[in-house]
């Protein structure tokens, strides 16, 4: 009997272990925009779920990385619909952690949606859920040892998760390549600058930024050189703008530039100067004959602005600057 109980124990945590690491897995690829292989890895992560036979906190965990896929993939309805069941299954096996994770995965959404007041709604259910874990801790002496028994006892997996979360929470909002905040990180920093920036009449300004004849830069002189530029302009934006505004890379040479409160022609200073601080910069030292330049677009915020229209517009504002360029 001994060794029965043993081998269930041993099991148990293996199942914990390969399911926990491919949760981890699966949100790496699917940050990175290598959906396939996220889709590969959730699958295997709820084929070792399933072997409990029953359901636990791995399927919670199964729904999170389904609703950060389909976010990814902009299908906002199985994204929140996801995150619900997140924040379902947690409730059912009271893990009370990701329980309210996924109420603020689902703000997030609303967040990236424009949709600010379904947004604020989801806050809330979240501070009553802290509330009533607060109030239920509270109740009766037995209800806390209980949770003090079970706190112990799943100790070692939680401690796990901790850790791959806070790896996964930096990978998620930091672009590998430059350092800077990623796209996912300005949705969500322009989404709050929206809604509470219009509301105090401060709105935000958002320029866009897309390096000039970059596809010609790789193939003239390597895709290593053209990671060196876009590493190098990271770093310019970075080096121009002020404590509260973000620069961000959006994907392969487009940046973006968030000012958190700035008047539109303020900002268009600003990138003035860093455009002719890009095309100052001693780009040789890269590699010889090596030059770069850069286009960019501005938008201010309007009332009823979403992230994706206010975007939109400084893309506009980019490519008319482009175009007079040419």
């Amino acid at each position: 009997m001994a060794a029965a109980e043993s081998s269930g124990d041993s099991l148990g945590t293996q199942v914990t272990t390969e399911a926990v690491l491919l949760f981890g897995l699966a949100l790496d690829q699917c940050w990175h925009g290598r959906i396939g292989q996220a889709l590969l890895d959730v699958e295997a992560l709820a084929g070792w779920a399933r072997r409990y036979g029953t359901v636990t906190w791995l399927a919670a965990l199964e729904s999170w990385v389904r609703a950060e896929i389909a976010w990814a993939q902009r299908d906002w309805p199985s994204a929140l619909q996801h995150s619900a069941r997140m924040s379902e299954i947690a409730i059912e096996v009271e893990h009370e952690q990701l329980a309210c994770l996924g109420h603020l995965l689902s703000s997030q959404l609303y967040v990236a949606q424009g949709l600010n007041g379904e947004a604020l709604d989801e806050l809330r259910r979240l501070r009553l859920r802290e509330q009533l874990i607060r109030s239920d801790g509270l109740e009766t002496r037995e209800k806390v040892v209980e949770w003090q028994v079970d706190l112990r006892q799943r100790e070692e997996s939680v401690h796990r998760l901790e850790a791959t979360s806070r790896r996964l929470e930096k990978l998620s909002l930091e672009d590998a390549l430059t350092g800077i905040p990623n796209r996912r990180n300005f949705e969500l920093y322009a989404g709050e600058l929206l809604r509470s920036g219009l509301e105090r009449g401060l709105p935000p300004c958002v320029a866009l930024i897309d390096v000039d004849q970059f596809k010609q830069i790789n193939d003239c002189f390597s895709h290593q050189v053209g990671d060196a530029v876009l590493k190098r302009i990271g770093q310019i934006l970075k080096s121009h703008i002020r404590e509260n505004d973000m620069a961000a890379r959006l994907a392969g040479d487009e940046f973006v530039i968030v000012f958190k409160n700035a008047e539109l022609r303020v900002a268009q200073q600003v990138c003035a100067r860093i455009g002719a601080a890009v095309r100052a910069w001693d780009w040789s030292s890269v590699t010889a004959g090596l030059q770069a330049s850069i286009s960019v677009g501005v938008a201010a915020a309007i009332p009823g602005d979403s992230v994706e229209s206010l975007t939109h517009r400084a893309d506009g504002a980019m490519y008319a600057d482009k175009k007079k360029r040419a």
